[in-house]
């Protein structure tokens, strides 16, 4: 007999971290909204306090909600545990407090979200903590940043603002080399296109922008990840309004910019919104790579 097989990713974000509710039967999970739990007896609460078992003490600490969105990450990112906070910023900061003291030092990546470059270069250092940027493709300047008293690098999987890939799994051999954890802010990638624990960085943090519900309205949207220089215009619909079940043609015209040949994998997908109706992402062009000659144009459909 076969043995099963585990959930894959699709189901993994659906339903990762949560049993449907034993009273109502809900399928979505519920969202407590409290700040406190009732105990059973002293003898839990004792327990409870003094982490001898699982459970709530305070919203604060940890919510049933926020709980399952904890594990549906960690399971996602192929990860043990997950916490999370109210900004990106916020995790950030966690990560680094956590793993830092006074007097430690920083390698990061200098293409990165700009409020986290401000935290390390400006105000870490009030707190006795410093770092060096290096470029995010120059493997050879990360190894040389590294000091004595370095206990972090960070980089960023696909760069804020300026789109830069890092090469996870290089930099991870240098911070294994080293014996230094690595963090990887993958914002933009999300679990469904990276997933830098398989790649070798301990530890990965996002924000919520590209992390929505399905009840969030979506619109057309077409990308790329940027190795090159490609640009790409805004996505058109060959109809204004479409119908539930109609077919959709959408295009998007791709530009290489740079000044070289190149290449880049590219996904081509829409999102639309019908009257007070969301319907669900419709996949136009799965993942291809195309190959533009400087200067080239070509318009994807």
């Amino acid at each position: 007999m076969p043995a099963p097989k585990p959930p894959a990713f699709d189901t993994l974000s659906l339903h990762a971290g949560q049993h449907p509710d034993p009273v109502t039967g809900s399928r979505a999970v519920p969202i407590h909204q409290t700040t406190s739990y009732v105990f059973q007896d002293t003898d839990h609460a004792a327990a409870l306090f003094n982490l001898e078992r699982a459970g709530h003490i305070y919203t604060r600490i940890s919510n049933p909600t926020t709980a399952v969105l904890e594990e549906r990450l960690a399971a996602l990112e192929s990860g043990v545990g997950a916490i999370c906070t109210a900004s990106g910023m916020a995790a950030m900061h966690l990560a680094i407090a956590t793993l830092l003291n006074a007097g430690d030092h920083i390698v990061a990546s200098a293409s990165l979200y700009g409020g986290t470059i401000n935290m390390l270069a400006h105000t870490l250092p009030r707190f006795g903590i410093t770092t060096t940027f290096v470029k995010p493709r120059a493997l050879d300047e990360f190894r040389a940043a590294i000091q004595p008293n370095t206990r972090l690098i960070i980089g960023e999987t696909i760069g804020n603002p300026g789109l830069e890939v890092l090469d996870i799994p290089a930099v991870a051999q240098i911070a294994h080399d080293a014996r230094i954890p690595l963090l990887i802010d993958n914002t933009f990638a999300t679990p469904y296109l990276s997933r830098p624990i398989e790649l070798g960085a301990p530890g990965a943090k996002y924000v919520s922008r590209y992390l929505n519900t399905p009840n969030t309205p979506l619109y057309p949207f077409g990308y790329g990840l940027s190795y090159t220089s490609f640009t790409y215009s805004p996505v058109t619909l060959d109809k204004a309004k479409i119908r539930p079940g109609e077919p959709l043609t959408a295009s998007v015209t791709v530009t290489n910019s740079g000044a070289r040949d190149g290449e880049e994998v590219v996904q081509l997908y829409v999102r639309d919104l019908v009257g007070s109706v969301t319907r669900p992402v419709r996949e136009l062009k799965g993942f291809q790579k195309i190959a533009l000659k400087k200067g080239e144009k070509r318009t994807l459909r």
